[in-house]
């Protein structure tokens, strides 16, 4: 009789073990299903730039969708992100169109933009110009003919393109070609950039930035004739330029205008200020090129103060 007890409670504890183990792992399972559902709504909500709200129709699977394309699992991506057409919103259609890009063809993907759309001419443009370098120099040599004949707006964002990729002298080749050269800020400045980073080229690209400032004004403006004053020994004329793009820029770029505006104080002997003016940059920009960029100018900083 007492061995019947024991394995009754044996069995009882058993039975009770094996109960317990299934409600925590249907607690860690609930847990984490929640909890990523909370990360999804964070993240959409992130890169919507909301602040609230919940995880709108189709969210999680645009979240899924971009997710796969960051992995370049492009056919996956076109999958989730068709799901989630519910949102229906620009970054969908974004995604989506660049996907395609890569899974039904490039071609065949800018064959659905409108070009009057101006985020459509943005993107149509972004897709041209990382496939064109694929292609063999005579289709290189068509579509660039096609640019100039038949998508004149394609022009300024191409010579941008060049300017970033180093090819400065095509860039101005390009920037020039604009229908409407003279009133095109972003094209005058695709030059100007182009002659800052030639060799030999600043003088000139001190001519076109001072141009611009003039005719336009802005933030990027006064950065750029500032920055190239600097750069020609005029720091003290520079100063009031850099300091205008500082307090006139929303963007995440101030942190250049901070570095440079800090680099024509130290030149100039006011220590204290170039000094404020490269920790707000770091603050904003902590990337190894900015940190080498402002360790430089504190260099120079510290013959200039003599620290």
């Amino acid at each position: 009789m007492h061995g019947i007890n024991i394995r009754r409670q044996y069995n009882t504890l058993y039975m009770i073990a094996i109960f317990g183990t299934i409600v925590v792992l249907l607690f860690l399972s609930f847990s984490h299903h929640l909890t990523d559902n909370l990360a999804n709504q964070r993240l959409l909500s992130a890169t919507l730039g909301q602040q609230k709200g919940t995880l709108p129709s189709g969210g999680s699977s645009y979240l899924q969708g971009v997710v796969a394309f960051r992995r370049q699992q492009y056919a996956s991506a076109m999958v989730w992100l068709r799901h989630a057409g519910a949102m229906d919103t620009w970054l969908v259609h974004w995604h989506l169109i660049q996907a395609e890009s890569h899974v039904v063809g490039w071609q065949e993907a800018l064959a659905k933009l409108d070009l009057s759309v101006p985020q459509e001419l943005g993107l149509y443009a972004s897709i041209l110009f990382e496939h064109l370098p694929t292609l063999s120099p005579k289709e290189q040599t068509a579509w660039k003919r096609r640019i100039r004949q038949e998508h004149k707006e394609l022009i300024v964002p191409y010579a941008a393109y060049l300017r970033s990729s180093g090819q400065y002298e095509q860039a101005d080749i390009w920037a020039k070609l604009a229908p409407d050269y003279a009133n095109s800020r972003d094209a005058q400045l695709t030059v100007g950039i182009s002659y800052f980073y030639r060799s030999g080229g600043t003088a000139e690209a001190e001519r076109i930035f001072q141009s611009i400032y003039f005719q336009f004004g802005g933030a990027e403006a006064a950065y750029w004739y500032g920055r190239t004053l600097t750069y020609n020994g005029k720091p003290e004329l520079a100063i009031p330029l850099l300091e205008e793009a500082v307090n006139n820029s929303q963007t995440s770029i101030v942190s250049w205008y901070l570095r440079d505006l800090g680099t024509a104080y130290a030149q100039v002997g006011r220590c204290a200020e170039a000094d404020s003016a490269f920790n707000r940059s770091l603050q904003r920009d902590t990337s190894t090129a900015n940190v080498e960029r402002i360790q430089a100018g504190r260099d120079a900083l510290s013959i200039v103060c003599k620290k």
